[in-house]
């Protein structure tokens, strides 16, 4: 996988979510979150417009025509032959994408906004509008829908992964 590059995620609310948009943004790519129950059509042009490298779901969960130069990767399935386990090795910084949301399409057809890592970072670190000091968050928002990136990077940007004594 290339810097830069796109790949759509179409997985339920699970910890394969999340593990899924780390590893993506680990290898320096950036992610597309298309939520669960979204009609097919919709998904089609999401995938059909975001352009990306691949497709990280379960098998048989997606049911959407994908473009056949899109590889559709099964986080539960067989680790595919000849791939590296090896950490990549990618330097990314704040102006890299971090990934794409799309508009719920009211007005014709839905439009993609590229986030940059900044963007996120902003959005959860220094808050002087919330406190974010390691609470959980619970995950309630659809993963297409933009409060999803504050639930997800408000816990993890601020140790939300560690055990809470409140």
């Amino acid at each position: 996988m290339t810097k830069g590059a796109f790949v759509a995620v179409f997985l339920p609310r699970s910890l394969d979510l999340i593990v899924g948009i780390m590893a993506i943004l680990k290898a320096g790519a950036a992610y597309v979150p298309i939520a669960a129950g979204m009609p097919d059509a919709v998904v089609s042009r999401i995938v059909e417009h975001s352009e990306p490298v691949a497709l990280l779901t379960l098998s048989g969960f997606c049911k959407a025509p994908i473009p056949s130069g899109v590889r559709v990767i099964a986080m539960d399935g067989a680790y595919p032959d000849g791939e590296t386990r090896a950490a990549p090795k990618v330097k990314t910084g704040g102006g890299d994408p971090a990934y794409i949301i799309y508009t719920s399409g009211s007005t014709g057809a839905p439009k993609g906004v590229v986030v940059p890592q900044r963007g996120v970072t902003r959005l959860v670190r220094s808050t002087d509008y919330t406190p974010l000091d390691g609470r959980t968050i619970p995950l309630l928002a659809p993963i297409s829908f933009d409060i999803s990136m504050f639930e997800i990077w408000g816990a993890l940007l601020n140790g939300g992964d560690r055990k809470s004594t409140r």
